[in-house]
């Protein structure tokens, strides 16, 4: 695979690729989950400015709105700011009390986004970084 991108935009371009503004927003939630909770890790050397990089730790709640920000950039929709997600996240979503709390169908639409996440060709795998929220497991 040539260079992919640097490794400050690595994530918001995997999600901006993988992912279009017809995401729900019940669905940016747990994609953000994914983002703030999993490891990605890379297929190889693709990043231009650090190519011994292997793969990227979890991300803060605020780099993670970034990301999901990302798919809505350039219109006036609250979405494309890093805000609207950082305090969904915190707020309405329920944060860390709503991630021990998922349904059996959330934890399984979030397995489906993540399997989606992992067809992208700048991904080989999502790991958890403390505990499979997918899974419940600590």
């Amino acid at each position: 695979m040539e260079k992919f991108t640097t490794r400050n935009n690595y994530h918001a371009k995997v999600i901006a690729e993988v992912f279009d503004q017809s995401l729900s927003d019940a669905d940016a939630m747990l994609v953000m989950a994914l983002l703030h909770e999993y490891c990605f890790h890379l297929p190889g050397p693709i990043l231009r400015d650090a190519t011994s990089v292997q793969s990227f730790s979890a991300l803060t709640q605020r780099d993670a709105g970034t990301c999901l920000a990302r798919i809505w950039r350039g219109t006036d929709n609250p979405r494309a700011s890093y805000a609207h997600w950082y305090h969904a996240w915190n707020g309405e979503w329920g944060s860390y009390g709503r991630l021990e709390s998922l349904t059996r169908a959330e934890r399984q639409r979030m397995s489906e986004l993540k399997q989606q996440i992992e067809t992208h060709p700048a991904v080989t795998e999502l790991i958890p970084e403390d505990w499979d929220i997918i899974r419940g497991e600590a």
